[in-house]
């Protein structure tokens, strides 16, 4: 079996299998792991067998294969990549984002002791965290509010980006969000 390690856990001549959940999640790891590698002066090679570009964007990801083809490539390399994840279920992944740095939470979401940990996490070690709850489809107020809060206590010289749309958008206005000094709010778009 493969030993998992994270994408900053990757040293010259590391042979390793990125898994991904959806093509966001791929394309960060995948850009840490290159500027990681060029900012280290390391010949970067990223192979995906027969995938052209334009296929790589559209979402070459795990839930495309089936499990005896997942463990053949796992026992095929000796590391597997996977995004650092505070919390991976049917319902909720809550992951560490590195392009920009901060947290991505996608699915749907009530308060979890996790999700505190990851933001406690990315405040401590992003100077200006950016928060990508695009794949959000729920946010509850505790969860809504723990943000507002956490922001609030940042220093007045840094500050909390948060990306996202729809219902989420509407119920972090509600809690203050889109008011308060340390939170910048990606402008709306048209997707709800």
């Amino acid at each position: 079996m493969a030993d998992a390690v994270r994408v900053d856990g990757l040293g010259p001549g590391d042979h390793a299998c990125l898994t991904f959940s959806d093509p966001q999640e791929r394309l960060d790891l995948v850009a840490a792991f290159v500027r990681d590698g060029l900012r280290l002066r390391h010949k970067v090679l990223c192979w995906t067998d027969s995938i052209s570009p334009a296929e790589l964007g559209r979402g070459y990801d795990r839930s495309r294969f089936d499990a005896v083809t997942l463990a053949f490539a796992a026992r095929a390399h000796p590391r597997t990549i996977a995004a650092q994840a505070y919390h991976d279920d049917v319902l909720l992944r809550i992951c560490r984002q590195y392009r920009p740095p901060g947290v991505r939470v996608a699915g749907e979401h009530r308060y979890l002791d996790t999700f505190g940990v990851a933001l406690t996490e990315s405040m401590r070690l992003d100077r200006n965290p950016y928060l990508n709850l695009t794949g959000l489809d729920y946010i509850d107020a505790a969860c809504a509010t723990a943000v507002v809060q956490a922001a609030g206590q940042l220093p007045r010289s840094r500050h909390v980006t948060i990306a996202c749309r729809g219902l989420v958008r509407t119920v972090l206005d509600l809690v203050g969000a889109g008011t308060a000094d340390r939170i910048r709010m990606r402008p709306r778009d048209d997707q709800s």
